[in-house]
């Protein structure tokens, strides 16, 4: 699997990769569920270097980005309009030793599966 962004492939690749289905957002007037339309996406990488920080902290940025992710039900690679929700870096605080960059979740949301 080879997730990509924008057409270019992540240097580093997620060892996680959980779909997060859409949200009950009310019932109709039969009371059957009404769905949002969106899902989200979160990606767990446990290694990571500060340039490829630096590539998902630059894509953070409220612009709809094109992601190539395996689709929840099939596992097909399929490209995705979404935006980056959030990027949480991962430090590892040692007590002799400045903090360090070792991981980051990324979480990717309206994403519309089909």
């Amino acid at each position: 699997m080879k997730i990509s962004i924008d057409g270019l492939i992540i240097p580093l690749q997620p060892d996680s990769l959980d779909w997060e289905p859409p949200e009950l957002i009310g019932h109709d007037g039969n009371s059957a569920p009404v769905m949002a339309p969106h899902w989200k996406c979160q990606l767990g990488f446990s290694r990571m270097t500060s340039v490829v920080h630096g590539m998902w902290y630059d894509a953070w940025d409220g612009i709809l980005h094109d992601f190539m992710l395996p689709h929840p039900r099939t596992g097909e690679l399929t490209t995705y309009s979404c935006y980056i929700e959030s990027v949480s870096p991962r430090m590892n605080i040692v007590a002799d030793c400045d903090p360090a960059l070792v991981g980051l979740d990324i979480t990717l949301y309206h994403i519309l599966v089909v």
